[in-house]
């Protein structure tokens, strides 16, 4: 036994062309792709003439490359396996908490690890319809501007959502404008009575409401430089 290890160790350690393509080739048959490789750039230093050996360094080199990329991919696969679980108990535990909003990412993040898009889809509308439900309460219950927020969430073409969401953002963009206005024309009166403080109060929210209004926006700096302190005495 003795003996018989150290002939194979001297026949491994041998440089001899021969040996060398017999211990490539063996490596091969293994599916030991590294040491196959090892052997034949050897056997190439040894006899760089060698048609045979290149070719079989060629395949070795092709073999060993392919097992890198299986093992890459089956990482990938098991990783996208343990992602697409937590999504799933992810979205399923933010659906139990009524954050349906959060839980449809949660499934669009399940379908983009592997998920089945039509299950996907159907837990999706059904976190809609939650917060198509969800804004229709927050709309009897006078919360126009939260009810337009959720009908705005819900995705495009479920039932009549951004219809009404589009709808109902018109008439509360003409409430604010009409806030804005009657606030300025308030400040302008609390101007002319002399009152600065509370005109400058009133066209601060007149520009609140309506931001673009440039006669709110006017007037509120025409204030600021009357309420500005007067350098080296009192005003006038």
């Amino acid at each position: 036994m003795n003996l018989d290890k150290e002939v194979r160790l001297r026949y491994s350690e041998s440089l001899e062309p021969e040996n060398l393509l017999a211990l490539g080739n063996e490596a091969l048959d293994q599916r030991n792709y590294q040491e196959a490789v090892i052997r034949f750039q050897k056997l190439l230093l040894v006899d760089p003439t060698s048609k045979e050996g290149r070719a079989l360094l060629t395949r070795a080199n092709a073999l060993l490359e392919k097992e890198r990329q299986d093992k890459i991919k089956a990482e990938v696969t098991r990783t996208r396996g343990l992602e697409k679980k937590q999504w799933e108990q992810d979205a399923i535990f933010l659906f139990s908490q009524q954050d349906w909003q959060s839980s449809v990412g949660a499934w669009r993040k399940w379908v983009q690890a592997g998920g089945d898009p039509k299950r996907g889809d159907t837990e999706i509308r059904r976190c809609w319809d939650k917060i198509y439900a969800e804004a229709e309460k927050a709309l009897g219950a006078g919360e126009q501007e939260k009810a337009v927020q959720l009908f705005q969430s819900v995705g495009p073409g479920f039932k009549d959502a951004k219809e009404r969401a589009k709808a109902m953002e018109k008439k509360l963009q003409e409430n604010r404008v009409a806030m804005g206005k009657m606030k300025y024309e308030q400040g302008m009166e609390a101007y002319v009575a002399g009152d600065f403080k509370k005109a400058k109060a009133l066209f601060e929210e007149a520009l609140a409401y309506h931001p673009d209004d440039l006669r709110a926006q006017q007037a509120l700096n025409r204030i600021r430089e009357e309420l500005r302190p007067v350098s080296g005495g009192a005003r006038p």
